[in-house]
């Protein structure tokens, strides 16, 4: 009788050939493409991709296989080539998964041969069929830059432009919070508004940057000498914005950075050090793997040292936590030692002296 093993073996083998009667024409040309791709061969490539895009049965299937085939060309040293063969792939295919993708590509290859009008061009499509597409952000940015290139537009003017044409309300969010960076420049307070208007049009959890336009609010806020309205946006995005809005939620890290932010404020803007030493606090506790950490217990050792308390216990749960961290190069400083290290006392008064 078999052993178990060998009986395994056997079936498995047994199986193989079913297995490979279930690989369809277009699959088995789609492997030779891969093969030829490994071995830097296009021209074999480009042959079997073009084949395979003949079999395909589903137009998904064969709008991939035309992109990879006009890939090759540019791979091989002829982007003009490519981004002729991207641009007939959406044109022949425009509602499959890569249509929008292909006229992106279509962009970047232009711009390769410095073929700015029509790469320009090319991104406007995205804008204007595609976009709530994933790659539409990528073409605004192209738009933006490149209408800067040719036409000597602002940035600001370009992203307003690409606002007021927009027509998509999911891509709103992106393109209004992108023109509220682009305003930071030379308007702190128009940039402030824009960014609030963001988190009114797009309130959180859901949105995805208005966690991000909230933060940046609060921090415009406190540099025009607002503080209070700074703390006071701040309580928004940690009442409303912890969890990201997707399957498999994390933290968001403009929530954590937002904890940090406050705490500055209570204890350098509004003389609250010990609210600010509560909040300084409750970050590690709170939020253990957040890269903030150490900043945060650094913080609440600066908030100790100015309450009259004993810094140096602060800086022992640094060294626990973050044995690493940079700030432990100050611990001569905070605990009343004098052997620091010449090479990092600017460093450390600069660090120390925001909290004297």
């Amino acid at each position: 009788m078999p052993s178990l093993a060998a009986g395994i073996l056997l079936l498995t083998l047994g199986m193989l050939p079913n297995c490979q009667k279930h690989a369809t024409p277009y699959h088995a040309a789609m492997d030779r493409a891969e093969e030829a791709r490994r071995s830097g061969n296009y021209a074999d490539e480009r042959r079997h991709f073009d084949d395979a895009a003949r079999l395909a049965k589903k137009p998904n299937d064969a709008s991939e296989a035309h992109y990879r085939s006009a890939h090759t060309w540019v791979r091989a040293g002829e982007p003009e080539t490519g981004a002729q063969r991207l641009e007939e792939l959406a044109l022949a295919h425009p509602t499959t998964a890569r249509a929008a993708r292909a006229w992106l590509d279509s962009g970047r290859a232009w711009e390769m041969v410095k073929s700015y009008e029509k790469s320009l061009a090319a991104y406007r499509i995205v804008l204007s069929r595609y976009p709530d597409s994933g790659v539409a952000l990528g073409a605004a940015k192209r738009v933006v830059a490149l209408e800067g290139l040719l036409h000597q537009q602002s940035e600001q003017a370009a992203w307003r432009s690409l606002l007021e044409g927009n027509r998509s309300p999911a891509f709103d969010e992106a393109l209004r919070y992108h023109y509220a960076r682009s305003l930071e420049k030379e308007s702190k307070k128009q940039a402030l508004l824009v960014y609030e208007d963001v988190a009114k049009k797009h309130p959180l959890p859901q949105a995805s940057y208005t966690d991000e336009a909230l933060f940046r609010a609060a921090e415009l806020r406190r540099k025009l000498g607002d503080a209070k309205g700074a703390l006071e946006t701040l309580e928004i995005l940690l009442d409303n914005g912890g969890p990201a809005a997707i399957v498999g939620s994390y933290t968001r890290t403009s929530y954590v950075e937002a904890l940090l932010l406050k705490g500055l404020i209570l204890r350098d803007d509004l003389n609250l050090p010990r609210q600010a030493l509560a909040v300084f606090t409750a970050l590690p506790e709170r939020y253990p793997h957040s890269r903030l950490v150490d900043d945060a217990l650094f913080e609440a050792a600066r908030t100790e040292q100015r309450l009259g308390g004993d810094p140096c216990l602060r800086l022992q749960a640094l060294r626990k936590l973050r044995p690493e961290s940079r700030y432990l190069r100050c611990e001569p400083l905070l605990c009343g030692q004098t052997m620091l290290d010449e090479r990092h006392t600017h460093e450390c008064k600069a660090w120390l002296g925001a909290a004297q």
